[in-house]
């Protein structure tokens, strides 16, 4: 007698982002792209960079004007997006997801409407901009876009909408120690936060992996040009070690509203052609010559927690996957440096720290060697998307039983 065994179906998870995808963002695709027990897909309000981020991915068609309208007056007064609730759920209802992820903080609030009327858990993942209430209102508006009704207060929404976000999601995801207790002190109940690291997908940077001849001493940072980077310091460091180390070069991807301003230091200091900034598509151009560097230094301060965005810097993880050696501040490399081993720790605002720790690597290469092939296994054993994907799937797993 022929038996036919039956194939139970994954369940689905929909991964809710409202651009998909930003080339800064490449650490959510290295989830959606890792899945092995869930089938995803990605609801979206935007659909972008298509050949560079492939996936399942269904846009949610743009709202009329009367439904913008609706947005505004909900978005303000019930922190929802009442005038495309409609559209995101034509698509949740046909996929039946067994849960939804939304990335960034300001998804999370919106999407409660839709984990309600599907009767799934919420998970909100929280990776920068919205830890912090100024940096919500630079990034997404004082209300959560561009215009607000000038009969309602808004100040203090973010304070009240998070609030609201905390008391009726299921879970929310940190990827550091410190997000996680600035979650937490934020108002988000302990029981309710999960540490989660963000992950490098190794299989995905295979195809910018080049041998470069690597002549010059290249360092490099990327960051958004504003306050509190620490580049300034970065820039002080770098004029002292070209004394010593003359074909040194420092190559700084971002943009920002400080950009002139760290154009000014360059003048000053005399850096010339020594100190370049890529701005035009920083984070692709950044991958296509990740392979060129020795040493990613990130300098980040943090002056209070209120203003501050970079938890962990992803693109100091890709660099380190393919040996680049990292020299940063303890409050974007707690969970990636062990000094000595993998890169060195400096202090904020201190450019003779800086020119201490990368001298240290310049005047020994057979160490830099070593830190390098220490760093890359690093990154292959703890931080790999795969395995984060499947830390990420356990929570899904605890989340669905917890509706049970």
């Amino acid at each position: 007698m022929i038996q036919f065994t039956h194939i139970m179906p994954k369940p689905k998870v929909a991964h809710i982002s409202t651009t998909y995808l930003k080339e800064s963002e490449t650490f959510i695709y290295s989830f959606v792209n890792n899945h092995k027990s869930f089938d995803p897909f990605v609801v979206t309000e935007e659909y972008i960079n298509k050949k560079i981020f492939p996936a399942k991915v269904f846009e949610v068609s743009n709202t009329n004007p009367q439904g913008k309208v609706l947005n505004l007056i909900y978005r303000e007064l019930f922190f929802r997006k009442k005038g495309i609730e409609k559209n995101y759920l034509e698509i949740l209802n046909k996929e039946k997801p067994a849960v939804l992820v939304c990335h960034f903080g300001p998804t999370g609030l919106f999407s409660l409407p839709l984990a309600r009327s599907l009767n799934v858990p919420l998970i909100t993942s929280f990776y920068g901009y919205d830890l912090s209430y100024e940096r919500l209102v630079e990034v997404v508006g004082k209300t959560g876009g561009r215009h607000s009704l000038p009969v309602i207060p808004s100040k203090g929404y973010w304070e009240r909408a998070l609030r609201y976000l905390f008391r009726n999601g299921d879970l929310f995801l940190a990827p550091t120690e410190g997000s996680a207790q600035r979650l937490i002190e934020m108002g988000a109940p302990r029981e309710k936060v999960r540490v989660l690291n963000l992950g490098v997908d190794l299989n995905f940077l295979k195809k910018f992996r080049k041998v470069s001849s690597k002549k010059s001493s290249k360092i490099v940072t990327v960051a958004s040009l504003e306050r509190g980077r620490g580049l300034e310091y970065a820039l002080e460091a770098i004029s002292t070690l070209l004394k010593s180390f003359h074909n040194l070069e420092y190559h700084i991807y971002g943009r920002g509203s400080q950009e002139q301003a760290l154009h000014n230091k360059v003048e000053e200091l005399g850096l010339g052609k020594k100190v370049s900034f890529i701005t035009e598509n920083p984070a692709s151009a950044f991958l296509n010559n990740v392979s060129d560097y020795q040493v990613f230094l990130n300098p980040v301060e943090i002056g209070n927690l209120g203003s501050m965005e970079g938890w962990i810097n992803y693109s100091m993880m890709q660099t380190m996957s393919l040996g680049v050696v990292p020299v940063a501040t303890h409050v974007v490399g707690a969970e990636l440096i062990a000094p000595g081993e993998t890169g060195y720790f400096i202090n904020q605002k201190d450019p003779g720290d800086i020119v201490e720790k990368i001298r240290l690597l310049y005047e020994n290469k057979k160490m830099l060697d070593v830190m390098s092939k220490n760093a890359e296994e690093r990154i292959s054993l703890y931080f790999n998307a795969a395995k984060q994907t499947e830390k990420l799937e356990k929570v899904f797993d605890d989340a669905i039983a917890s509706l049970l």
